[in-house]
């Protein structure tokens, strides 16, 4: 099916898409070979999203889009939404972000991030799908990230066919947990073996539970965080990650090097940090706590555009002149 809506919120698919949140959206053809970030012919990325296949482009403020299915299931809402429905629930273009707005008028630099990067929207992605994808982005590059979990997908999951486009669904954790460690370590591209070994833990875990109980309807963030860095090979950041990018706990606030250097610039004295030599346990905490009782539920969305300023000119160079070392 096909159609087209206006959007009446600051938005830019393409910004959120590559914003490191997701690392399914782009280019597909017709034997199934994808390239991450990259649109097609017509303009249209597209992506195999809670075993649908979307393409979307945006021209102004409209949405135009193409859906293999006319409904979709949302284990969010333990409902089905129809696609239009469901873009603006998986883009969080409900999400009054203007209330950011006022929350960092006293930092001129954030506020400036804020303002150019605000079209950049927290996606709510299918958990199951994050946690094995987070849990292979440690010290992965996205393009690798991206490369890893199409092969994955291709690896153990059957293809759909739309647009002429062969497309494989993300795996279900069942079939995760019962792959042998020789045959991912084999067809994956992991620098890590105790990835691969942790996704096969993670994977068996949840495929006897529901991910969905740590969901922000459900539990405080406070549990969902513990809960998860319970799991072998997840530390806090892959469990922020899989918090805010998934399980609508805004409030987290995934710390990598990119944001720690932006906390080094903007932030050192407000939080009374000691120089930042290395990011321990106790330091990421302070960062965390510091930011979700400044901003509240919204940390996770000032954390987003923190991240994407630091990809900038300007937060490149700050990198470069950073004296700490990356994570």
């Amino acid at each position: 099916m096909k159609g087209r809506f206006r959007v009446e919120v600051p938005f830019d698919f393409y910004l959120t898409v590559t914003s490191g949140q997701s690392f399914r959206w782009g280019s597909y053809d017709g034997e199934g070979n994808f390239s991450y970030g990259r649109a097609d012919d017509e303009g249209f990325m597209y992506a195999p999203v809670f075993g649908v296949v979307l393409g979307i482009k945006q021209e102004d403020s409209y949405i135009i889009y193409k859906a293999s299915d006319s409904r979709v299931w949302v284990p969010h809402r333990r409902r089905y939404m129809d696609v239009e429905e469901f873009i603006r629930f998986y883009f969080s273009l409900d999400a009054p972000v203007e209330e950011i707005e006022a929350l960092v008028q006293d930092k001129p630099e954030v506020l400036r991030a804020y303002m150019k990067y605000r079209g950049v929207r927290i996606m709510r992605q299918e958990a199951n799908e994050i946690l094995i994808t987070f849990i292979f982005s440690a010290q992965n590059t996205v393009k690798n990230i991206a490369r890893t979990v199409h092969r994955l997908s291709a690896l153990l999951s059957h293809p759909l066919f739309f647009d002429g486009k062969k497309f494989y669904p993300f795996p279900s954790l069942e079939k995760i947990a019962g792959s042998s460690f020789e045959l991912l370590r084999k067809n994956l591209p992991v620098r890590f073996d105790s990835r691969i070994e942790a996704a096969i833990s993670a994977a068996r875990h949840y495929s006897a539970r529901d991910i969905y109980n740590l969901h922000h309807s459900v539990v405080d963030y406070g549990t969902a965080h513990e809960t998860l860095i319970q799991l072998k090979g997840v530390g806090r950041k892959i469990a922020d990650c899989v918090l805010l990018f998934s399980l609508e706990h805004w409030e987290a606030f995934p710390v990598d090097v990119h944001i720690r250097r932006m906390v080094e610039r903007y932030y050192m004295e407000d939080i009374n940090l000691p120089p930042l030599k290395s990011l321990t346990d106790r330091v990421y905490r302070m960062i965390g706590e510091y930011f979700r009782g400044r901003y509240g539920r919204w940390a996770g969305w000032v954390q987003q555009y923190l991240y994407s300023l630091s990809r900038t000119p300007e937060g490149e160079e700050l990198s470069r002149n950073s004296i700490s070392s990356g994570l």
